[in-house]
């Protein structure tokens, strides 16, 4: 405790980041140490003159004591790679935030996807990310974006329509929800999710912790999709970071003359795989979804159209625009109940689109 406790005094430093966090524990050998050592220590370790007088100043009015108990009784979680609660996917990833902070629950939330796009999102872009949240989340994937305006928002709200969980992460403390007006939507979120920060209590959301929050945002998942953003955006960071880590990037295409394609048609020029509905990305991880062992659970989210589909098939393999045209229902809802069945283990893709019934 005491480790964490010391942690989040020196984070709340000026100048003292992830790295220069982990530097400070590698040389002293303890976050406590760090906090007490003097001045031509902490510059021996650091080589930075101004942060060691800024660690050397804080503890005229930081009292790590007095903060550890302000966590406390805001009712905040804190976790730090190497505890049970920390996502470990994010602790897979080079230099992982030392410490986090959160409200909610953590767990399941390996077997996640994150949706980014734009602030100023276009009807398009909203319904769309609004349709593969639900469906990602019906399919058992956990959501997880930034709580900004525009897309970041309808996709943590199609993902709890869907009765499903989403983590919010921030880029500041969790005691300023920002955008001040997303405050009962990030109440919602912790009720089956988290929200999610490593910022301090009282760190005020600086456009410099964004690209932070958007690094995390990327680690924590297992893929990112980007649905709208220009050629030089947020969403385009979080993309990148993805790729850093070693992480699936995915792109949903938009009209060829908007600002807002610019962003996701760069990424799929680069490689990014093209997205139009959920099963683009759910087909990458459908070997760790949940197993569905009995038909009656899946036909329950679906009813009579499973049953059609499942009339439908044979052992001759049929292409899902076929499927589509001869059951006269749309190709993202189509798209929902082959994932279904595939998991029940009750239909196989036996090629790039094509389905057949399975009859082991």
């Amino acid at each position: 405790m005491d480790e964490l406790m010391y942690l989040n005094a020196l984070k709340m430093v000026q100048g003292v980041g992830a790295a220069r966090l982990y530097r400070l524990v590698a040389f002293f050998r303890s976050s406590k140490r760090a906090w007490e050592a003097n001045r031509d220590e902490l510059n021996r370790c650091l080589g930075q003159e101004k942060v060691a007088e800024a660690i050397v100043c804080a503890r005229r009015s930081i009292d790590p004591g007095r903060e550890w108990g302000r966590i406390a009784a805001e009712g905040i979680n804190v976790t730090a790679p190497g505890l049970a609660d920390y996502p470990q996917n994010l602790a897979n990833t080079y230099a992982p935030p030392p410490l986090l902070f959160y409200r909610g629950g953590l767990q399941g939330g390996d077997l996640s996807v994150a949706i980014v796009g734009s602030r100023s999102s276009s009807p398009y872009g909203q319904a769309l990310a609004n349709s593969l949240a639900k469906d990602l989340a019906s399919a058992g994937m956990l959501v997880v974006s930034g709580l900004a305006r525009g897309i970041d928002a309808v996709a943590h709200r199609g993902a709890l329509s869907a009765g499903g969980r989403t983590i919010a992460v921030l880029g500041s403390g969790l005691d300023l929800i920002y955008p001040r007006e997303h405050r009962r939507l990030a109440q919602q979120i912790m009720d089956s999710g988290a929200v999610v920060t490593e910022f301090p209590l009282g760190s005020v959301p600086l456009s410099s912790n964004f690209p932070v929050r958007n690094r995390t945002i990327a680690g924590i998942s297992l893929g990112t999709l980007v649905v709208e953003g220009k050629e030089k955006s947020g969403s385009l960071i979080t993309a990148d970071f993805a790729l850093e880590h070693g992480r699936d990037v995915f792109a949903l295409p938009g009209p060829v003359n908007a600002a807002n394609s610019r962003g996701p048609h760069k990424l799929l020029k680069q490689g990014a795989k093209l997205v139009e509905v959920a099963a683009d990305i759910l087909e990458e991880y459908v070997h760790l979804l949940p197993e569905q062992s009995k038909t009656e659970h899946v036909e329950s989210n679906y009813a009579g159209e499973c049953r059609q589909l499942i009339d439908l098939l044979s052992l001759e393999p049929m292409h899902i625009d076929i499927i589509c045209r001869k059951l006269a229902i749309t190709p993202d809802k189509i798209a929902g109940l082959l994932i279904h069945l595939e998991l029940a283990g009750l239909i196989c893709q036996v090629s790039s689109g094509y389905y057949v019934i399975n009859i082991s």
